[in-house]
């Protein structure tokens, strides 16, 4: 892992339930420290340019639209940021273009108890994470940056 100490951790999820579920979860991660939440897409920007953390958890909902311009944002401004998109959509285009926006990683929300810890550490090392069984993707968890397993996309 890259981070120093612990990887400071910004929550940023719009749903309530999703955002307790993830407390609890990294309450439990002695290598997490989680430092900001905000359930509005439009302080993500602004939170990170204050704190810097190591990790954005980005869930899609609080973006919509404007999950891929945010994405694109943070990678050109704040580069040693690792992203890692929380979503619900389980199909390989949506967690391909989000690596290709910008993400390190991509977890559907419902494996976030059993995946978290992982998909954190994984992106803290510079390598891409994505969830197990997102439709298309195989079975494959951690991939090289710019090579998406049996999608033959390149990044």
């Amino acid at each position: 892992m890259t981070c120093a100490t612990k990887c400071t951790v910004l929550l940023a999820e719009g749903n309530e339930k999703v955002s307790a579920a993830l407390h609890e979860v990294l309450e439990h991660e002695q290598d997490l420290e989680l430092i900001s939440e905000t359930d509005s897409g439009s302080e993500v920007l602004t939170l990170t340019e204050e704190l810097h953390p190591d990790i954005i958890l980005l869930s899609h909902t609080i973006l919509g639209p404007h999950l891929l311009e945010t994405l694109g944002a943070i990678a050109g401004r704040f580069p040693l940021t690792r992203v890692l998109v929380l979503s619900s959509h389980n199909d390989s285009r949506f967690a391909i273009r989000a690596i290709e926006a910008g993400a390190s990683g991509y977890m559907l929300k419902d494996r976030a108890f059993e995946e978290l810890g992982d998909a954190v550490r994984t992106i803290a090392s510079n390598r891409i994470y994505l969830s197990p069984g997102i439709a298309g993707m195989g079975r494959k968890n951690a991939v090289s940056p710019g090579s998406y397993p049996e999608t033959g996309v390149q990044a």
